[in-house]
Formats: C-alpha cells, sequence, structure tokens
C-alpha cells in the first residue's frame, strides 16, 4: 500500500532479482515502490495506482519496455519514464524510437545515477 503525499515508483522487470534490489534502493530515498514483472502489469498498475516514475526494463517478453512507454503516451498517462537494458542494441532503439522518457540507463543501473535522476523527477 502507498502512503499518501508520497511520490511512488513503479519497476517494471522480468528479473525478480532485479526488481528486489531496485525496490530495495528506492525505498531509502522515501518513496514508494510498486513492481510488475511484465508490460500488461505495468500498465494496469500505471492505471490504477499513478505512479509519478516507472523504471522499465526494455527487454522483456511479451509487451516489451518501448511498447510500454508508447503506451503510456498515446493514452496520456503522466508518470516520467526511465528505460533501462543490459542490451546495447536495446538501448539504441529505445534512443532511436522517439519516445519522451527521462532518460534511458544502462544495467546493471549505477545506483547513485539513479538516485539522481529519482530525486530530480521527484523529490524537487
Amino acid at each position: 500500500m502507498m502512503a499518501e503525499n508520497r511520490k511512488s515508483v513503479l519497476i517494471v522487470d522480468d528479473d525478480p532479482l532485479q526488481l528486489k534490489e531496485l525496490a530495495e534502493f528506492l525505498s531509502t530515498l522515501n518513496v514508494d515502490c510498486l513492481q510488475e514483472q511484465n508490460g500488461y502489469g505495468a500498465i494496469n498498475c500505471i492505471k490504477k495506482h499513478h505512479p509519478d516514475l516507472v523504471l522499465l526494463d526494455i527487454k522483456m517478453p511479451g509487451l516489451d519496455g518501448i511498447e510500454v512507454a508508447r503506451l503510456i503516451e498515446r493514452q496520456n498517462l503522466s508518470p516520467a519514464i526511465i528505460l533501462m537494458s543490459g542490451h546495447a542494441d536495446c538501448i539504441k532503439d529505445a534512443n532511436a524510437a522517439g519516445l519522451k522518457v527521462f532518460s534511458v540507463l544502462d544495467k546493471p543501473i549505477p545506483l547513485r545515477a539513479l538516485k539522481r535522476f529519482v530525486e530530480q523527477k521527484l523529490l524537487d
């Protein structure tokens, strides 16, 4: 459950270990963390909980992160988006997609950079 007046971050990654590590780190920044393991769950979660920021893995089975970002834009959903991937070709595809994302980060995500991005988007 999310606390009232606290910012929230949705982490979307098909790797359960990555989800756990990111959620543990983000909880130290005084934000609520939501977690989903696929793109379909991400869209449903965004519509239901309206997170302020979405950390979105690009390479996932089914609905990938780039398509989720497109759906977020098309449906005028409001979260800021940070795409992430451990695959260089996915990073290149994301940059070429023309999406309105805040950043595209290479995995493993440098936590210092993630903290800076979260603070810029949520805590200013």
